[in-house]
């Protein structure tokens, strides 16, 4: 995903739609203007929000790191389920928890047991 947002030759739809194909999303799901540079008139209370999201969107994408490092499994309903978590619990909880469930060796379980596990 660093390499999808460091490259220079994609445009902000392009990077989009390549999230979308790596994910498993339909095309058109991530927004690019995640990867928009930000409007020099833009008032400051656009820019704060344009921060906030990107702040947002950098744990989601962590979190997803974070699973797929230690899960190797990814689908649309995880994908779902990890954003609920991290808006409910924090990205730092629940990476915490991923490590957590990882470490005790659920990597055989089925992903959606494990989420279960970790909301509750």
């Amino acid at each position: 995903m660093e390499n999808i947002d460091l490259n220079t030759s994609l445009t902000p739809l392009e990077k989009a739609h390549t999230y979308d194909r790596v994910l498993g999303f339909k095309l058109g799901t991530t927004d690019p203007e995640l990867w928009h540079q930000g409007d020099p008139s833009a008032s400051e209370t656009e820019v704060k929000k344009e921060l906030r999201q990107k702040e947002e969107f950098d744990q989601y994408r962590e979190i997803l790191k974070t699973w797929v490092q230690y899960f190797n499994r990814m689908d649309q309903k995880t994908t779902g389920e990890l954003k609920a978590l991290l808006d409910e619990y924090g990205m730092d909880a629940l990476k915490k928890q991923i490590t957590r469930y990882a470490d005790i060796g659920a990597m055989g379980m089925e992903p959606s047991k494990i989420l279960d596990l970790i909301e509750q």
